[in-house]
């Protein structure tokens, strides 16, 4: 992942004398701690001995800070005992010079013999905690995987914010990585990892899991990637302000990736699920009980409930009130599944017919078409498109998840869910990758999530690549700029037609100018094509004013040859042809 460090910390880091070896001492320079590696339970003890009498904080404004080695056991922050906070609080990382490695963070054996379960639990009321630059590690140096959650939120009102951290190797059966028991929680996740993060059976890990439906505030997940991970990366969220999902890869998962069929304000864009849900549903389950309250539905990435539950007060909403927008997602499944799911189903696999997931169910999307009843519901551009992943990552990583997936149904018993039964090793749980691959990928974590589908690297509603644009250094700078990926030249008169003109200069080598004019406000697509009608570019896509623009569009890493470019807006259609000649 991209390495987003302050500048104010390397000049800090850069300023401090090195440590003597043997000595273990922290430096408290104003508001700020600096956090040296230390000998086991440093960074609980760190943290919560930096207390007054009463258990206060010595300093409200204390922000924690860690460093990075050369490695992971260079820089390795252990803690042995829950750090239990009440209010405000801020831990940052400073990855190495060299090498990037951010400081891990990791569970160890204390005085009792037990490993914490947990890193941190927060039960001050409106507190707001901050985590940045931290590789949360599940696994104690004993190989035990046995830590339940990285963070809770246990005060109402409160504020999470976590970015640029990697959060790796959890097993547990009721393993979530924030935990939410508070109502009107805001959480803010941008530019993360969240990598193995597994239960030993289906329906249970969750990444931002809400405790008992509490209501919140903001959900947000900006530029993160899930790599194998169990379930989802929202799980049971009741009543939610703002549910914002954008530029998010969503690799590999036993369940589905979001639950939350009660969303009020929901904007879900520019997301890649792969290989997602890929353990489906047994009917005899869908017919007996409910899943994500949604009783004999179909198993889906996309599935919203009617907001019965919400019409009485305190929130008195009615249907009409809802406003989701979902836009320019990719959704693949890749083909062992469906020959694993073919195979369940064709042979003697308890109970003999597994229900396979969609991208949407037909209930939520007649949701969508029923401008009468929901006014305010959009969607568009969401295509299943192979991303063309490195087959060295995609390859083993099937192969395990098949093999799990095949094991689940195979020591299934009729008619139940195993809500809870741990009935399977979790050393059969899809593992993680080689650690070989170190060499091969990014470091601090050896995946790689690129993808070769150039069709994909501007199709996003802003321009950029279609998932977690940390993935794509360049797009990832200019996001974070707050540009645009294109060169976008809207006119200022309002045209009265609907016109696409031909490009110039044609041919072309190797950029030209497309026009054209929309004499409505809407959501439009212009993409090119190759002769044989392939998608080979999107160019823009999403909601523009009328108005008449010109895009300068780059064809460099294309061959020779005859195009074609298309605009569409509603019923609205045009094409038109160009040659790239080098």
């Amino acid at each position: 992942m991209k390495l987003a460090v302050t500048t104010i910390f390397m000049i800090v880091a850069a300023s401090l004398v090195s440590v003597p070896g043997g000595l273990y001492a922290q430096l408290v320079k104003g508001d700020t701690m600096f956090v040296y590696p230390q000998p086991v339970g440093n960074l609980s003890e760190a943290i919560m001995g930096d207390t007054t009498s009463t258990g206060q904080r010595a300093d409200p404004n204390r922000v924690y800070v860690l460093f990075g080695g050369t490695d992971q056991d260079t820089s390795i922050y252990y803690f042995d005992n829950i750090i239990r906070m009440y209010n405000n609080i801020t831990i940052v990382g400073v990855p190495d010079p060299q090498t990037g490695m951010l400081p891990v963070v990791a569970p160890i054996y204390n005085i009792d013999g037990n490993i914490p379960n947990t890193l941190m639990n927060c039960y001050g009321s409106k507190s707001t905690v901050v985590l940045k630059n931290l590789f949360f590690m599940g696994k104690a140096p004993t190989g035990v995987m046995q830590t339940v959650q990285f963070v809770g939120i246990n005060g109402d009102s409160s504020t999470l914010r976590v970015d640029n951290c990697v959060v790796s190797s959890m097993t547990n059966s009721a393993l979530h990585v924030f935990n939410i028991n508070a109502p009107y929680v805001n959480l803010f996740v941008t530019n993360c990892e969240f990598r193995n993060i597994q239960t030993p059976q289906m329906n249970g890990a969750a990444v931002a899991w809400f405790n008992a439906k509490v209501p919140s505030d903001s959900i947000v997940f900006v530029n993160n990637t899930l790599f194998c991970t169990e379930r989802s990366i929202v799980g049971e969220a009741g009543y939610c302000a703002n549910l914002i999902l954008n530029h998010n890869t969503i690799f590999c998962t036993a369940d589905p990736p979001l639950d939350s069929p009660e969303a009020i304000h929901e904007v879900i864009t520019n997301n890649i699920w792969y290989s997602d849900f890929a353990g489906g549903l047994d009917s005899a389950y869908m017919n007996k009980g409910n899943i994500y309250n949604l009783k004999d539905r179909r198993p889906a990435d996309i599935a919203l409930d009617s907001l019965t539950d919400l019409a009485a007060p305190p929130y008195s909403l009615t249907e009409a009130d809802r406003a989701d927008t979902i836009m320019n997602n990719v959704y693949y499944w890749n083909g062992d599944l469906y020959k694993l799911w073919t195979a369940i189903t064709d042979t003697s696999h308890d109970p003999g017919l597994v229900t396979t997931p969609v991208w949407m169910d037909s209930i939520t999307q007649d949701m969508f078409t029923d401008k009468k009843a929901w006014p305010l519901m959009y969607m568009a551009n969401n295509d299943s498109i192979d991303p063309d992943f490195n087959s060295t990552l995609v390859t083993p990583t099937m192969n395990s998840l098949v093999n799990w997936i095949d094991l689940w149904w195979s020591q299934k018993t009729t008619g139940t869910f195993l809500y809870s039964q741990d009935t399977l090793n979790p050393a059969y749980i899809f593992s993680e990758i080689p650690s070989d691959w170190a060499s091969k990928q990014n470091y601090p974590v050896p995946e790689n999530l690129s993808y070769s589908n150039e069709a994909l690297t501007s199709a996003g509603t802003d321009g950029f690549a279609i998932g977690d644009l940390n993935w794509f250094p360049a797009q990832w700078k200019l996001f974070e700029a707050g540009k645009v990926n294109a060169i976008e030249t809207p006119a200022k008169q309002v045209p009265t037609e609907f016109t696409l003109s031909q490009n110039y200069p044609n041919p072309f080598n190797p950029s030209t100018d497309i026009k054209f004019a929309l004499n409505q406000a809407g959501v439009m697509s212009l993409k090119i094509y190759n002769v044989l009608g392939q998608l080979v570019r999107v160019v823009a896509q999403g909601y523009k004013p009328a108005g008449q623009y010109t895009y300068n569009v780059t064809m460099d890493k294309y061959a020779s040859g005859v195009y074609f470019y298309t605009l569409r807006q509603g019923s609205n259609i045009m094409t038109r042809k160009m040659l790239l000649l080098k």
